[in-house]
């Protein structure tokens, strides 16, 4: 009996699992269930197609030759089974067995393995901040957030942003916004901006090149709270220091964004 491969979470590490899987066993049976409805994305991407760098979500998961690799891909390329949309929701690792959900029609199954692989990423780092829940507060992670705070761009209500948080995509965001035409304000509690990368004398020269550009950088500084307005929009951020006005906030790293 060929040997069955589960691996839950399909996008850049599932997918890769699955394809090396395939490479040390072509007869294994290798199955990927993700949540959302769609795989095998470039997530360092999303900041890029935020700005409008890159036009066309499908650039995020395209082969170099412009190949979509979505569930089909995988299927006729790879002989990997997607099943997108499918949340697993129970591991019983007695039976081997994971129980699954489809997100849209609330259908249940299970999945065998014999091997499981987790690929489910990791998890947005909220700040414990007052108000961190107002509408017009973002985290950055999946495709679908990115869908979110590019939407809200476009609308053109976004006049400024704030960045809680300076490690690389918080920067990456504040880059985003600049070059959508957003007045960017960034908020780091440390005293350099991308602390888990550049020592402190890098990290202040990099902070006065974003400065010079017209990025507000404020180090060393700690946010308080958020507060919104009535209908529950976020208005403000106040610091230890000051009263931040605003029309968008993007919280932390690994991606908050705000208006």
């Amino acid at each position: 009996m060929n040997k069955k491969v589960l691996i839950i979470g399909g996008v850049a590490a599932g997918c890769k699992a699955a394809a090396r899987s395939k490479r040390l066993d072509a007869e294994a049976e290798v199955t990927i269930l993700e949540k959302g409805g769609i795989v095998s994305y470039g997530g360092c991407g999303l900041p890029y197609f935020i700005s409008d760098v890159i036009k066309d979500e499908k650039e995020l998961m395209s082969t170099a030759i412009g190949v979509v690799r979505d569930a089909s891909y995988f299927k006729n390329v790879k002989g990997v089974t997607v099943h997108i949309n499918t949340c697993a929701e129970e591991i019983d690792r007695q039976k081997k067995v994971v129980k699954a959900v489809h997100v849209a029609t609330g259908e249940r199954k299970e999945f065998p393995y014999d091997k499981l692989i987790l690929a489910v990423g990791g998890e947005p780092v909220i700040p414990p901040i007052e108000g961190v829940q107002l509408r017009g507060i973002y985290t950055l992670r999946t495709i679908e957030d990115g869908f979110k705070i590019k939407t809200r761009v476009a609308e053109k209500s976004v006049r400024k942003a704030v960045i809680v948080g300076s490690g690389l995509i918080g920067m990456e965001m504040a880059e985003a916004f600049y070059h959508r035409g957003i007045d960017v304000t960034v908020v780091e509690m440390l005293d350099w901006i991308y602390p888990a990368v550049l020592d402190k004398d890098m990290g202040l020269l990099a902070a006065r090149y974003v400065s010079q550009k017209g990025i507000h950088v404020y180090t060393g500084e700690k946010v308080l709270r958020c507060e919104g307005s009535k209908d529950g929009l976020i208005q403000r951020v106040i610091t230890d220091k000051r009263e931040l006005k605003s029309r968008a906030c993007h919280r932390g790293d690994p991606g908050h964004s705000g208006e």
